[in-house]
Protein backbone atom coordinates (compact mmCIF):
# COMPACT_ATOMS: atom_id res chain seq x y z
CA UNK A 1 0.00 0.00 0.00
CA UNK A 2 2.89 2.99 1.09
CA UNK A 3 4.41 1.64 -2.38
CA UNK A 4 1.39 2.57 -4.20
CA UNK A 5 1.12 6.12 -2.60
CA UNK A 6 4.30 6.98 -3.31
CA UNK A 7 3.93 6.01 -6.55
CA UNK A 8 1.06 8.15 -6.73
CA UNK A 9 2.47 11.20 -4.94
CA UNK A 10 5.27 11.04 -6.90
CA UNK A 11 3.63 11.24 -10.71
CA UNK A 12 1.37 13.58 -8.94
CA UNK A 13 4.07 15.80 -8.33
CA UNK A 14 5.80 14.94 -11.69
CA UNK A 15 2.75 16.50 -13.32
CA UNK A 16 2.53 19.27 -11.61
CA UNK A 17 6.22 20.51 -12.08
CA UNK A 18 5.38 20.07 -16.06
CA UNK A 19 2.58 21.80 -15.87
CA UNK A 20 5.06 24.70 -14.35
CA UNK A 21 7.18 24.40 -17.29
CA UNK A 22 4.50 24.06 -19.39
CA UNK A 23 2.99 27.87 -18.48
CA UNK A 24 6.74 28.82 -18.50
CA UNK A 25 7.17 28.01 -22.36
CA UNK A 26 3.86 29.64 -22.49
CA UNK A 27 4.98 32.77 -20.96
CA UNK A 28 8.10 32.79 -23.00
CA UNK A 29 5.92 33.03 -26.43
CA UNK A 30 3.57 35.29 -25.35
CA UNK A 31 6.77 37.57 -24.43
CA UNK A 32 8.48 36.74 -27.90
CA UNK A 33 4.44 38.04 -28.88
CA UNK A 34 4.46 34.51 -30.56
CA UNK A 35 1.03 34.21 -28.64
CA UNK A 36 -1.70 36.76 -28.58
CA UNK A 37 -3.38 37.67 -25.24
CA UNK A 38 -6.04 35.28 -25.85
CA UNK A 39 -4.28 32.30 -26.66
CA UNK A 40 -1.91 32.99 -23.71
CA UNK A 41 -5.05 33.29 -21.69
CA UNK A 42 -6.54 30.41 -22.79
CA UNK A 43 -3.22 28.09 -22.84
CA UNK A 44 -2.82 29.24 -19.44
CA UNK A 45 -6.41 28.56 -18.38
CA UNK A 46 -6.12 24.82 -19.88
CA UNK A 47 -2.36 24.44 -18.20
CA UNK A 48 -3.98 25.21 -14.60
CA UNK A 49 -7.27 22.83 -14.98
CA UNK A 50 -5.34 20.32 -16.30
CA UNK A 51 -2.23 20.80 -13.40
CA UNK A 52 -3.96 21.73 -10.75
CA UNK A 53 -7.65 19.86 -10.61
CA UNK A 54 -6.88 17.71 -7.76
CA UNK A 55 -9.93 15.15 -9.28
CA UNK A 56 -8.63 13.24 -12.17
CA UNK A 57 -12.27 13.07 -13.37
CA UNK A 58 -11.73 16.55 -14.44
CA UNK A 59 -7.85 16.64 -15.34
CA UNK A 60 -7.63 13.88 -17.52
CA UNK A 61 -10.55 14.16 -19.87
CA UNK A 62 -9.65 17.99 -19.91
CA UNK A 63 -5.88 17.16 -20.87
CA UNK A 64 -7.27 14.33 -23.59
CA UNK A 65 -10.18 17.03 -25.04
CA UNK A 66 -8.33 19.92 -25.07
CA UNK A 67 -4.47 18.38 -26.25
CA UNK A 68 -5.59 15.89 -28.46
CA UNK A 69 -9.16 16.74 -29.89
CA UNK A 70 -8.83 20.21 -29.88
CA UNK A 71 -5.22 21.65 -30.45
CA UNK A 72 -3.71 18.88 -32.64
CA UNK A 73 -7.07 17.10 -34.11
CA UNK A 74 -9.91 19.94 -34.96
CA UNK A 75 -7.43 22.87 -35.28
CA UNK A 76 -5.28 21.61 -37.98
CA UNK A 77 -8.11 21.69 -40.43
CA UNK A 78 -8.11 24.46 -43.04
CA UNK A 79 -12.02 24.47 -42.80
CA UNK A 80 -10.88 25.61 -39.13
CA UNK A 81 -8.46 28.15 -39.83
CA UNK A 82 -10.73 29.93 -42.34
CA UNK A 83 -13.58 29.75 -39.73
CA UNK A 84 -11.65 31.20 -37.19
CA UNK A 85 -10.05 34.25 -39.55
CA UNK A 86 -13.65 34.97 -40.15
CA UNK A 87 -14.69 34.91 -37.01
CA UNK A 88 -12.06 37.13 -35.52
CA UNK A 89 -12.20 39.79 -38.91
CA UNK A 90 -8.77 39.16 -39.61
CA UNK A 91 -7.51 37.51 -42.95
CA UNK A 92 -3.79 35.61 -42.73
CA UNK A 93 -2.42 32.13 -42.88
CA UNK A 94 -3.00 29.22 -40.88
CA UNK A 95 0.11 29.36 -38.92
CA UNK A 96 -2.08 29.86 -35.69
CA UNK A 97 -0.22 33.59 -35.02
CA UNK A 98 -3.51 35.63 -35.88
CA UNK A 99 -3.61 38.37 -33.62
CA UNK A 100 -6.25 40.70 -33.09
CA UNK A 101 -5.82 42.06 -29.26
CA UNK A 102 -1.91 42.59 -29.19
Amino acid sequence: MNTRISTAKLATRLSRGLGVINAGMSTNQWFNNELSNTSFGIELLSTGISTLAKDPRISIPWTIGYEGLGRQGITRFDWYQSLKRRVQGVEGGSDGLISTDR
